[in-house]
């Protein structure tokens, strides 16, 4: 819901959700919300974000973590400082390969 006006990708949202503005469509944004569904969410979770990320904005990242924290699900946050939504493709090079590495220590710690 809160990404409706700071992410540079509202525009599609309204689209989504039947061209309404979110304040007249709370319902429909909560049911789609994934803070509605965490309540039954269990698999170790890691979450990467940039700070600089327009397109997803960092508090979304923040709102899963602390909310998967508080139920008791293992979760990891890393975030890149001066980094956007495009680290994966065009970020700096080190912080690509930590990306990576994080990325792959994750899965070698839950999926062996």
């Amino acid at each position: 819901m809160s990404i409706w006006g700071s992410s540079d990708f509202n525009w599609a949202f309204q689209e989504i959700f039947g061209n309404q503005p979110p304040y007249e469509n709370i319902e429909t944004l909560w049911e789609n919300s994934p803070l509605k569904h965490m309540g039954v969410a269990n698999t170790p979770t890691l979450i990467i974000h940039s700070e600089q990320d327009f397109r997803c904005p960092l508090e979304q990242g923040q709102q899963a973590f602390v909310a998967l924290k508080k139920l008791g699900v293992d979760t990891k946050f890393v975030i890149f400082p001066d980094e956007s939504h495009g680290l994966s493709r065009g970020g700096r090079t080190g912080r690509r390969i930590v990306r990576l590495n994080e990325i792959a220590g994750w899965f070698d710690k839950y999926l062996k």
